[in-house]
């Protein structure tokens, strides 16, 4: 039978397309009104926990100011522990809630945007009856699709307002690193700037985890480590003390002080300019630096009376002046030095060395630090070289100077994923000396006489701030985001355990051959066994440590971020000794040196201990 014409316009001409827009009508429905549900879950979830403040909580306040009156009442005590760990955990489940359904709003978002597109681009396909305007390009059909951009869009600005609202928690994480901006230069070059440069692909060995070295690398044994004489026990150089391993060389250290009231301290004086750099020792000097938007300074004091011997400045080598973050400085990374010369890098991209008479012996530019929060990875010193964990979002590098000349004698492109705040160990693993660095997604061991790549096991996530411990020939980890875990290193290494409660994200670990020990930002600080990784004690704090713990003979010290260092047994159960505070804020990692140790507030560089 014959079809008409007037028939003909009338019948869609393709199912498929009209099925297509009902379902995609379906899904945009959907998805908006889940996108709401979310939206308004994170605006109540928001208005509850500002409403109720459960790190403030007025039971536990009340409780707190109890214990002071009835300090023999012990089951007061381990309520009040309980309670704030409750109230800890309560609030950081709150805020991991928060940032998962804000993911998901946005999620909904995108599936809304999408399915709205496809519904206005089906419905413009279908036929029109005869005697109407079509469809294509009419007036209708452009008003609701530009209502479904504009709502879209909207939903969108919603969202992302609602996720930069909710994503910093209310408590006091102020001692990230700065950040820096701009373009970046992933290849140093000696005393000029950089164009930004991705570092070149890696072989297939490289790029997977675990990998043993090339073949080539593999048929020929390590090359020996260098002869190092041994560093003096009057020696703390660099961050976390000899290697950045975060182990006294001379346990010997006070136990008790008071820096407000000035018991068993040795001095106290101002530094000029603020930096969020630990101090470092040698022989009689300690050494600090401190900047400001002129110059980029290290001072150097007599460790005996805290007299200022001398100040080291430099300006811009070349580049520009980044933008830091309120409450960090130019010089968030720790100085180091070999006896010979003391080296400094800063946020601005700048690498110095002074001698130890405080005359300048060389200076040279790297690059931008193109990262969310500035570079803030500490230099090590071994064998004549300086060595610089140079892991950016341009690329990741690894970088050894000459001492004397400050002339590159090694760069090492890294197969790193964005930017990695940790500092390098140099650590003897039993057959040789390896440097060992920590970035998304790999731990890396490098030889540090030459920066080859010795082995690698992808096995990190989060933002990368702890450094590595080692001890027992074993390498040691832990990062909020991934786990802690334990490495046996070798041409095939072996992850030997791991453990995922109370994480760290800013202090580093500590391990010797029988514990490792973590103290997380939150306050909570855990002892695991070194060889099967289980947990032997935990200990809540009332205050999270930015600090990194150091192990002295017997003792363990860490500083929380109020300035107050406990001092707790190294054993099979907490065993607090003393709880020292310092009087202001600080949450540097101290140094420790012939019997005394030198800790860096805001304001002001402590000597602790008398003779």
């Amino acid at each position: 039978m014959a079809v008409s014409a007037a028939d003909n316009n009338l019948k869609h001409p393709s199912e498929a397309a009209a099925l297509g827009a009902q379902v995609a009508k379906a899904v945009a429905w959907v998805s908006g009104i889940f996108s709401l549900v979310a939206c308004i879950t994170l605006i109540m979830a928001q208005i509850q926990i500002m409403a109720v403040d459960p790190l403030n909580d007025p039971t536990l306040k009340a409780m707190k100011a109890q214990i002071t009156k009835d300090q023999k009442n012990q089951q007061l005590r381990d309520s009040v522990r309980s309670l704030h760990l409750l109230t800890r955990q309560a609030f950081f489940t709150n805020q991991t809630q928060q940032r998962v359904t804000g993911l998901l709003l946005l999620f909904g978002v995108a599936v809304f945007l999408a399915s709205m597109k496809t519904y206005v681009e089906l419905r413009l396909r279908l036929p029109v009856p005869q005697g109407q305007a079509p469809r294509e390009g009419g007036s209708a059909e452009r008003s609701a699709g530009r209502w479904a951009v504009a709502a879209g869009a909207g939903l969108v600005v919603l969202a992302t307002l609602l996720m930069v609202f909710l994503s910093p928690p209310p408590i006091d994480f102020d001692a990230k690193p700065a950040s820096a901006e701009a373009t970046s230069s992933a290849k140093p070059t000696e005393g000029k700037p950089t164009e930004a440069k991705a570092p070149e692909a890696k072989t297939p060995e490289v790029k997977t985890a675990p990998t043993p070295a090339k073949p080539e690398e593999t048929k020929t044994p390590p090359p020996a480590p260098a002869k190092v004489e041994p560093l003096p026990l009057h020696a703390w150089p660099s961050f976390r003390g000899p290697g950045g391993n975060g182990v006294a060389a001379a346990p010997k250290a006070p136990l008790t002080w008071d820096g407000a009231k000035g018991d068993n301290v040795a001095w106290k004086v101002t530094i000029p300019k603020v930096g969020t750099n630990s101090p470092i020792v040698w022989g009689d000097r300690v050494f600090v630096a401190g900047a400001d938007d002129q110059t980029r300074d290290v001072y150097a004091y007599d460790a005996k009376t805290g007299k200022l011997l001398w100040t080291g400045s430099t300006g811009l080598i070349s580049g520009t002046l980044p933008k830091i973050m309120d409450g960090t400085t130019f010089t968030p990374a720790t100085l180091a030095t070999d006896g010979e010369r003391v080296y400094a890098v800063f946020a601005t991209g700048d690498i110095v060395a002074w001698n130890m008479d405080g005359t300048k012996a060389w200076g040279r530019h790297l690059g931008v630090f193109k990262n969310s929060y500035g570079h803030s990875s500490s230099l090590l010193t071994h064998a004549g070289r300086v060595l610089v964990q140079f892991d950016h979002e341009a690329g990741g590098h690894f970088i050894g100077l000459d001492g004397k000349s400050g002339k590159t004698l090694f760069d090492q492109a890294r197969p790193t994923q964005g930017s990695s705040w940790a500092s390098p160990i140099v650590v003897n693993t039993g057959s040789r000396m390896e440097a060992i660095l920590s970035a998304k997604p790999f731990v890396i061991s490098h030889d540090p006489a030459t920066g080859k790549i010795l082995w690698q096991v992808e096995c990190m996530d989060g933002e990368i701030a702890p450094s590595a411990a080692s001890a027992g020939g074993k390498v040691f980890l832990a990062n909020e985001g991934a786990a802690a875990l334990a490495i046996q290193p070798g041409p095939e290494p072996k992850i030997l355990w791991k453990y995922e409660e109370n994480l760290p994200d800013v202090a580093s670990p500590v391990a010797t051959e029988k514990y490792v020990l973590m103290a997380a930002s939150g306050g909570m600080i855990t002892c695991l066994d070194a060889a099967t990784g289980k947990k032997i004690w935990s200990q809540e704090h009332d205050e999270g440590f930015y600090a990194s713990p150091i192990v002295a003979g017997d003792r363990v010290y860490l500083m929380d971020k109020k300035g107050v260092t406990l001092v707790f047994k190294l054993g099979d159960q907490y065993e607090k000794l003393a709880m020292n505070p310092l009087g202001e804020k600080a949450t540097c990692t101290p140094a420790f040196s012939e019997g005394r140790i030198y800790f860096r507030s805001e304001k002001n560089l402590y000597c602790i201990g008398k003779d």
